[in-house]
């Protein structure tokens, strides 16, 4: 580790990562700044008890107040999985096949949600913003995807 007043570089020597990681404290705060196989990191001193239901509290807060159209937090894929099966099961359609679809996010359009498609790249729904657009295989109908 090489120190120079508050700023650091250092070295991990592991065989998976060998680009040295810039560190930098400034008072309560330390961040990590690497490059594209390590991502940037900020860390906060806490003084006396920490309340990590309201730390959670406050930075979920922040991340909604942020929010804009264009850097919307992407719904996980677990839990469009999770919209796909509900929405089955209250179409009456078969939710057995679901666990099995592949969830991608590789659209016509980037954010369009997640299409869920078996082996074959048959699409049979896209769940965007918890809604679901089934495709006609999901009827039973393969003559279109």
């Amino acid at each position: 580790m090489i120190h120079q007043k508050n700023n650091y570089i250092i070295n991990l020597n592991d065989s998976n990562y060998d680009t040295p990681i810039d560190a930098r404290l400034n008072e309560d705060n330390l961040s990590l700044v690497g490059n594209d196989e390590w991502p940037n990191q900020s860390f906060k001193r806490v003084h006396g008890d920490f309340d990590v239901d309201n730390f959670l509290k406050e930075q979920h807060a922040k991340t909604n107040s942020s929010t804009t159209k264009d850097t919307h937090s992407k719904e996980s894929s677990t839990h469009a999985r999770a919209t796909l099966k509900k929405w089955a099961s209250e179409h009456h359609k078969d939710t057995s096949k679901i666990d099995n679809l592949k969830a991608t996010t590789d659209l016509s359009e980037p954010d369009e949600g997640w299409a869920f498609v078996d082996d074959n790249g048959t699409e049979y729904a896209i769940v965007r913003n918890g809604k679901v657009y089934p495709r006609p295989v999901i009827d039973g109908d393969t003559s279109s995807n």
